[in-house]
């Protein structure tokens, strides 16, 4: 039984990791709408970096209208996976008041996670923030 959970979840990581590829691939090919799709099933199933992507996508409005809520949501998800450039991207978002209402004391906190996890400019930012005494 044990064996058939570790093969089943390693099918799954990798069906996961097609779905996100394959959404790069799109994306870099400029087929926007289809990347979107392929991210949102990977992203369904658990892909962070899909997540990520997702984020991305609605907060430039790549293949999609705008939405700072929606980049929101995804950047959330991914940051709870650890995702530091989730987390950075959150700390833009608070920094500037873009689809939340500004604030930097919550801006620094994310700031703060991507620099634990291990991005550079989220040490910069925090300690940015820092200094000017947030």
């Amino acid at each position: 039984m044990k064996k058939t959970f570790i093969a089943l979840s390693l099918f799954t990581t990798l069906v996961h990791a097609d779905l996100f590829n394959d959404g790069v691939k799109a994306y870099e090919n400029g087929n926007y709408k289809e990347a979107m799709r392929l991210y949102e099933k990977a992203a369904l199933q658990g892909n962070t970096n899909a997540q990520y992507n997702l984020g991305v996508m609605y907060a430039n409005g790549k293949g999609v209208r705008q939405d700072f809520t929606k980049a929101l949501k995804w950047f959330q998800i991914a940051a709870d996976h650890r995702d530091a450039s989730a987390q950075y991207n959150l700390g833009i978002m608070y920094e500037n008041g873009r689809g939340v209402r500004q604030n930097k004391s919550q801006a620094k906190e994310f700031y703060g996670q991507a620099c634990d996890n291990g991005l550079q400019l989220g040490c910069e930012a925090y300690k940015d923030l820092n200094e000017k005494g947030f």
